[in-house]
């Protein structure tokens, strides 16, 4: 499984563990505004993670009223996620996955099959919801192009009305998000044994990109050296940070600090 918030580097990691040969689906998410170099989830996968999200309103990604997802039935979840595996393991021996929002069901697949190997990733919370907002900021551009004089200033002045609200109003959602989702994989390692995940910083990425494949090989993934340089794009990784209400932000330094000391164990 690889895991991680929205925005971590968790479609980065993907995308390199692709190119070593690892199988991540049949039908992978392409690119599009948000992540140019494609999302490389299975779309089955992603299809399921929305149906089991809209029963409960959360919708916008899985980045709002994360709260509700208590209130799934854990017995509905097991059987829509366990049919999912069953299909995925009587395909493949060795294969993975990646689709923040497993993040989510982490109790049920953790239920399921147990003995899962994890790669989690994080990243400063501040740069997270910085590139959550850019990536939303680009879509409402887009929808500003190719109108009418008038039509064009209208929206114009929509874009820049919604990019406040934005900056000023949704970024205190996107990290409550981020600490809801990070809370949850630092549950979820608990209860793992630390020979059976790998957790790290974006930002040590490209330094431990050797140690990443020896440990999958270790643990038996059949798998083919691929450099990370050849996959990665630098300028897609911008480290600027968004602008929150110290008061909002406390909680996320101590997750910070949580997934740090664990990553430094």
């Amino acid at each position: 499984m690889v895991l991680g918030m929205h925005r971590s580097g968790t479609s980065l990691l993907a995308s390199w563990l692709a190119s070593c040969g690892l199988h991540l689906g049949d039908t992978l998410a392409g690119a599009n505004i948000g992540n140019t170099k494609g999302h490389f989830e299975d779309l089955e996968l992603v299809h399921l993670h929305d149906k089991l999200l809209k029963l409960v309103n959360i919708y916008d990604g899985g980045l709002t009223n994360i709260e509700n997802i208590h209130a799934l039935q854990e017995n509905l979840v097991d059987e829509k996620i366990g049919d999912y595996l069953k299909a995925k393991q009587n395909k493949n021996v060795f294969w993975g996955w990646k689709d923040p929002r497993t993040c989510l069901f982490l109790k049920s697949y953790n239920k399921l099959i147990p003995n899962a190997k994890a790669i989690v990733i994080f990243r400063e919370p501040l740069e997270v919801v910085d590139s959550i907002i850019r990536r939303e900021e680009k879509k409402l551009a887009k929808r500003t192009l190719n109108r009418g004089f008038i039509k064009k200033h209208y929206y114009q002045l929509r874009y820049f009305l919604a990019s406040k609200h934005l900056r000023h109003f949704k970024a205190k959602q996107f990290i409550l998000a981020w600490v809801a989702y990070n809370e949850l994989l630092i549950g979820f390692l608990e209860k793992k044994n630390v020979n059976e995940y790998i957790i790290l910083n974006l930002n040590d990425l490209e330094k431990s990109e050797k140690e990443i494949f020896k440990k999958l090989t270790h643990w038996g993934f059949p798998l083919s050296y691929h450099p990370l340089a050849d996959v990665i794009d630098k300028s897609l990784l911008l480290n600027t940070t968004a602008k929150i209400n110290q008061a909002s932000i406390t909680k996320a330094n101590l997750t910070l600090a949580k997934l740090e000391s664990m990553a430094n164990n």
